[in-house]
């Protein structure tokens, strides 16, 4: 890799650097380059010769309009979330290839113990679902013709639940409505 060249193809190119040298996971990179090729996958040839001027958001919600009935909310936000990292890596290595550090933190050798583990692993998803939430919400207020939002719920300590497509102007009586629809697929009791 040489030059400062912040096209998509450059940046499948250093996805590939990083997975051959080590320097990311290999499964990590190949998710990245995933995301990279199914988002950027729908732009005009135009469009991919500098990622700094790509709008991720933006191009998110146009990937969720064409392929919408092929994936999920939780899909499109991983692909999101991946392509995100790619690009801020690649940036970062395109700035400075001398001084680049993987952003993605390796997992140490050391082990937690199992409730540590439960803990935290519980706190970041609850913590990354409320981020996930308001850069949905930021999102939905910058378009407005999106008229509805996502609601993520804390269900059980491993769990959250998100209600897609509420509108901005729910009225309780529709908001009841929702209720006994969630509470007829309740099975049992606790």
């Amino acid at each position: 890799m040489s030059g400062q060249n912040y096209s998509v193809s450059s940046l499948h190119e250093f996805l590939d650097y990083v997975s051959d040298k080590g320097l990311i996971k290999h499964n990590t990179a190949q998710n990245w380059r995933n995301a990279a090729s199914r988002i950027f996958g729908i732009l005009e040839e135009s469009e991919q010769s500098d990622v700094r001027n790509i709008d991720i958001d933006s191009i998110c919600q146009r990937y969720a309009n064409l392929k919408g009935k092929e994936l999920t909310p939780s899909s499109l936000q991983t692909y999101r979330s991946r392509l995100k990292s790619a690009v801020s890596d690649f940036v970062k290595y395109t700035d400075a290839p001398m001084s680049y550090r993987p952003s993605i933190s390796q997992r140490s050798a050391r082990k937690k113990s199992e409730k540590e583990h439960v803990v935290s692993n519980s706190q970041d998803k609850i913590k990354k679902t409320q981020n996930e939430s308001i850069q949905s919400n930021h999102v939905a207020q910058l378009t407005k013709s999106e008229s509805t939002y996502p609601i993520p719920i804390p269900l059980r300590e491993d769990l959250i639940v998100q209600v897609i497509g509420v509108p901005f102007d729910l009225t309780e009586v529709e908001a009841e409505k929702i209720a006994r629809v969630i509470k007829a697929l309740g099975v049992g009791k606790n």
